[in-house]
């Protein structure tokens, strides 16, 4: 459903950074509400919020914390 709804909006700009990053995002909250880990770990220590909040996505924040990720979790 949300595939075609950007389809809707973006019509022939389906390669647009706003596209990439809207698309991203949706997949990502699609990913957490369907039971993806919002608190794994990378190689790094970093985790799936860390990740959202270097790249200032507040709905996927929001999603994290809503399905229960750890604010005080670091990465050092």
């Amino acid at each position: 459903l949300f595939l075609l709804i950007l389809i809707l909006t973006f019509g022939k700009d389906l390669g647009s950074p706003d596209f990439e990053y809207l698309f991203t995002k949706l997949m990502i909250i699609y990913c957490i509400q369907h039971g993806a880990r919002v608190d794994a770990v990378d190689s790094n220590q970093q985790t799936p919020l860390h990740r959202a909040a270097a790249f200032d996505m507040s709905d996927v924040i929001k999603a994290h914390l809503t399905h229960g990720a750890h604010i005080e979790k670091r990465d050092w």
